[in-house]
């Protein structure tokens, strides 16, 4: 069962920009979103989207992806990125995990020289957005030997 399932929430692709590529470790990468996936799904409200979105702007590629859930306060933005780091750290709190998720998130996209940052309304959900450089004008069989080696 999907973490869309579990949680009862749809996974909808919105404004997606075509050919897009980074140089990027696909493995790795496939961890990021599936990291920032599994939290927006957890924490956004039954019945609800998460919607993922894909742009360019300043030679990154950029990931959005956009849960509908409580949001984060802001003096929390920052702390969310440490390792452990949980808002809501109480022995009661309602979501299980580890903390380690968003630590790995922007540890992986710095050593691929991106950042990560979020932004969040209380009450309406909380939007990660990833950088990553964009890969140098590329021809497409480099384009292709990437996407198969990566």
């Amino acid at each position: 069962m999907s973490y869309a399932q579990q949680y009862g929430v749809e996974i909808v692709a919105s404004d997606i920009e075509p050919n897009v590529a980074v140089q990027a470790d696909r493995n790795r990468l496939s961890q990021v979103v599936a990291n920032l996936l599994s939290n927006a799904c957890k924490f956004s409200n039954a019945g609800s989207e998460v919607r993922v979105g894909l742009s360019t702007s300043c030679n990154f590629a950029v990931i959005a992806i956009q849960d509908c859930g409580r949001g984060i306060p802001k003096s929390e933005h920052a702390r969310v990125f440490e390792r452990f780091y949980q808002v809501d750290s109480s022995s009661s709190r309602e979501k299980p995990g580890t903390g380690l998720g968003l630590s790995i998130v922007k540890s992986i996209v710095e050593a691929h020289g991106g950042t990560v940052r979020l932004e969040s309304v209380i009450g309406q959900g909380t939007t990660c957005f990833v950088s990553l450089p964009l890969a140098a004008a590329l021809e497409q069989d480099e384009v292709d030997l990437l996407t198969r080696t990566t």
